[in-house]
């Protein structure tokens, strides 16, 4: 798979076993889930326009080894020229509690990690042809 604009995940073509990607193991590596919340399953809708719905997983990078709260994204993954290609979209590092595809945009919300309260912020994010935009 081909990700980019990750502020602090891997970008670029990252192979995944597993639901693993990375360049090598003690290197910054990826952990694929449907969402934050394992026991879910991934939110599908057509984000581009295009008439084919994208996957929207929850991507956790972590530093190495060891690292089990790594920084992570909402990843938004979509089928081009026979190759899965991923953006990453929303804020780094918060804890994603809901993610929905409405009226071809995507519905993120989330809360600051360790935040007491945890106050739940909703963003909406458009595809602008190139990457995704706050809107």
């Amino acid at each position: 798979m081909t990700a980019s604009a990750g502020d602090e995940c891997l970008t670029g073509r990252i192979r995944f076993v597993d639901g693993r990607g990375g360049k090598s193991s003690d290197a910054p590596h990826i952990r694929i889930a449907p969402s934050y919340h394992d026991d879910r399953a991934a939110t599908f809708g057509d984000l581009n326009g295009d008439g084919r719905d994208e996957a929207v997983v929850y991507g956790s990078c972590l530093a190495g080894p060891g690292d089990e709260d790594g920084s992570g994204q909402v990843l938004v993954v979509t089928g081009r020229s026979g190759q899965l290609v991923g953006s990453w979209v929303g804020p780094v590092a918060e804890v994603v509690n809901d993610v929905e595809v409405t009226g071809g945009r995507l519905v993120i919300t989330s809360t600051k990690k360790y935040a007491d309260p945890e106050v739940p912020v909703e963003r909406t994010y458009r595809w602008t042809g190139t990457r995704y935009v706050q809107s």
